[in-house]
């Protein structure tokens, strides 16, 4: 398996992975939205502090990792947080997301250095 950042080509693979996403959260009693979904993966492909990083297997997409860097609330401080990290019920037991969480903390580094 391997990672990498997020690509044009991949928004309607990780949309429907994003909808696998909503329908196995609490949050499936709240309707899912498409439209907002995109614009934050548009916001991953266009910005450095929102970022999307994706995991595959045999170059099929088997889950992502959704981030941003913001300063917290009390602080000037920059913190990476997750938005979401999903991974097919299939490749969970195969490493796939501690891959995605290591490659998080890499980009986040590479970028903003050594962040919390």
């Amino acid at each position: 398996m391997k990672t990498r950042l997020i690509i044009p080509s991949d928004i309607e693979r990780v949309l429907e992975l994003g909808r696998d996403a909503h329908a196995e959260s609490r949050y499936a009693k709240y309707p899912f939205s498409s439209s907002k979904c995109i614009a934050i993966l548009n916001a991953c492909l266009a910005g450095r502090e929102t970022f999307c990083i994706v995991v595959e297997d045999k170059d099929q997409i088997v889950g992502f990792a959704v981030g941003y860097v913001v300063e917290h609330f009390f602080t000037t401080q920059l913190f990476a947080q997750d938005m979401l990290v999903y991974v097919t019920p299939e490749h969970r037991s195969r490493n796939a997301g501690s891959l995605l969480l290591m490659a998080f903390e890499d980009h986040v580094h590479s970028l903003f250095g050594n962040i919390p």
